[in-house]
């Protein structure tokens, strides 16, 4: 199984660019080397790989600065992930994406569920809701 994952600079993009599993062949991809951005770009790896799986950890998480660059986290995480998923319809792959709990508002006392009624606070929590309205 071929697998490709984005934002491999990250915390999350690490560990599974680290994981090792024999039956995987794992391409990770920092942003120098796949701008999730560049339409051409993932168009182009996902032509060459021909990947079964992407696994998406690219994101803006700048929680407090996407306030102020609402267009860039906007960019990264919604057109960005936009393009992974127009990829990978082309190529025949699944698409795996990493979200994050500020789709909710924080105000609950108990974990949220995959029920519950997302309610973003900011624009970070807002870029990713979106990418899951996709």
């Amino acid at each position: 199984m071929i697998v490709v994952v984005t934002g491999s600079a990250g915390q999350v993009g690490q560990r599974l660019a680290n994981a090792g599993a024999p039956q995987l062949a794992l391409f990770p991809f920092n942003r120098a080397e796949l701008d999730i951005t560049d339409t051409d770009a993932v168009r182009r790896i996902c032509g060459e790989l021909r990947p079964d799986v992407i696994v998406n950890c690219a994101a803006y998480t700048a929680v407090d600065a996407a306030e102020k660059n609402s267009s860039v986290a906007e960019t990264i995480n919604v057109t960005g992930v936009r393009n992974l998923l127009t990829a990978a319809d082309e190529f025949d792959a699944r698409v795996i994406h990493i979200s994050t709990d500020y789709v909710f508002n924080g105000r609950q006392v108990s974990p949220y569920s995959i029920d519950d009624m997302p309610n973003p606070m900011g624009v970070y929590g807002k870029t990713l809701l979106a990418v899951d309205l996709l």
